[in-house]
């Protein structure tokens, strides 16, 4: 499958260029100093700490998109597997690297694990 394809933007595949990883707790630092500032160690690791439990019930994936040695985390996002249907959610760019296609590649990464997980909706 290539970039071009006809498939709909979310099930392509992301750029190659970009490097997404699994979130990890030691994450929450450059989390709060990049993309939340407004939230406390405390929140940013109980949200952290969830999607990690969820990720070991095989019921979701966060997921951050790494930067440079400035910025070593510009992006954020998850997917949760609820009762009745799988969510994209919390989805977060830094604004400096806003419409760079960061944000797609994050929705693409998690639309294909929804797919691999056989993960409802």
């Amino acid at each position: 499958m290539t970039e071009n394809s006809d498939l709909p933007l979310a099930l392509q595949i992301p750029k190659g260029d970009m490097y997404l990883r699994a979130v990890t707790r030691d994450d929450i630092f450059a989390l709060q100093a990049y993309l939340w500032q407004d939230r406390s160690i405390d929140r940013i690791d109980e949200f952290i700490c969830r999607i990690l439990k969820y990720q070991q019930q095989d019921r979701g994936v966060g997921v951050v998109v790494m930067g440079n040695a400035d910025m070593p985390i510009i992006g954020y996002g998850q997917v949760t597997q609820w009762v009745t249907c799988a969510e994209i959610s919390d989805l977060i760019v830094h604004p400096h690297y806003q419409s760079r296609g960061y944000g797609t590649a994050m929705i693409q990464y998690l639309t294909r694990v929804m797919l691999e997980k056989r993960y409802s909706c």
